[in-house]
């Protein structure tokens, strides 16, 4: 898995939006509940915005 754990995605210098990223996706990847509420009101949000 790409953003797991131990996933292939890798970066070598200090970013703090990044990190932040990951520790929210693999939050969300560890929860499937909540990986779909959260895309469900992505998606959401995006259809109200109209931009999909």
């Amino acid at each position: 898995m790409k953003f797991g754990e131990n996933g292939y995605a890798k970066f070598f210098f200090e970013d703090e939006d990044y990190e932040k990223f990951l520790k929210e996706i693999r939050e969300l990847l560890t929860d499937k509940k909540l990986f779909i509420a959260t895309q469900r009101t992505y998606i959401n949000e995006l259809k109200s915005k109209g931009e999909i």
